[in-house]
């Protein structure tokens, strides 16, 4: 007797079936979402690299409405420290939690905020932190600038006619500290170098995510939809 060859057929679930329709291009779609994310990353990476490597400019000589081609630009700073500071809540930092010290400094008429990095706080939530201002002291600065995303909930906030030193906020909000600011307050923060003396911790983010990171979630992504085709495929098949 001839062995009989065994024939491959496929037999599909119709809930399955529409499972998988449904999921695989949202997974497709969330790889390709997470790659194209990379590369974003990417090109903020270099333009990052690209900023802090230029030559510093005098921070007085910059116009407060081209704060777009500014970020991560370096520049330098002579002017006079204020008691004026501001401790911006919910900051973390190698486990820690606390506040960025965010302490203006007044030169060329313009009140200028410089972030003097990340300051551990108190379990008690009403015992601030004590940060040294030396107020009236004469200081060089030097950092790069950076300009936060723009909240909707900042723009809404309240805010008293008067203030007292340190104003704790929960994000930082120049707008709202112009209000109390011997000058006009520039746009955008100054992020110490990390090797100034003004400087507590530095704990700020470039990015919050490395495109690495993201590239490894899209392959996350890409290799669901693949084991889901296979399993789909698998439980289709019949032998006969």
């Amino acid at each position: 007797m001839k062995n009989q060859e065994k024939r491959i057929g496929f037999s599909f679930n119709v809930k399955m079936s529409v499972f998988v329709v449904l999921m695989l291009p949202i997974l497709i779609k969330l790889g390709m979402w997470q790659l194209d994310r990379a590369e974003q990353k990417r090109v903020i990476e270099t333009q990052i690299q690209e900023q802090q490597h230029a030559s510093p400019l005098d921070i007085c000589t910059l116009e407060a409405n081209d704060t777009g081609l500014l970020q991560y630009q370096p520049v330098v700073l002579n002017g006079v420290m204020t008691e004026s500071h501001v401790l911006v809540d919910n900051q973390t930092h190698k486990g820690k939690v606390g506040y960025e010290v965010i302490q203006l400094v007044n030169a060329c008429n313009t009140s200028y905020a410089v972030s003097r990095g990340f300051v551990q706080g108190n379990l008690d939530r009403r015992i601030l932190p004590n940060v040294d201002v030396l107020a009236s002291h004469t200081v060089s600065i030097s950092g790069y600038l950076y300009k936060q995303p723009a909240n909707r909930f900042i723009e809404d906030a309240q805010y008293p006619d008067s203030v007292v030193w340190p104003m704790r906020l929960a994000q930082l909000d120049l707008h709202a500290i112009g209000k109390y600011a011997d000058h006009p307050v520039f746009p955008m923060v100054i992020r110490l170098q990390t090797d100034h003396p003004l400087l507590f911790d530095a704990h700020w983010m470039t990015l919050n995510m490395k495109p690495e990171k993201h590239t490894a979630y899209a392959v996350q992504w890409f290799g669901l939809a693949l084991l889901l085709f296979g399993l789909f495929i698998k439980q289709s098949v019949i032998r006969r």
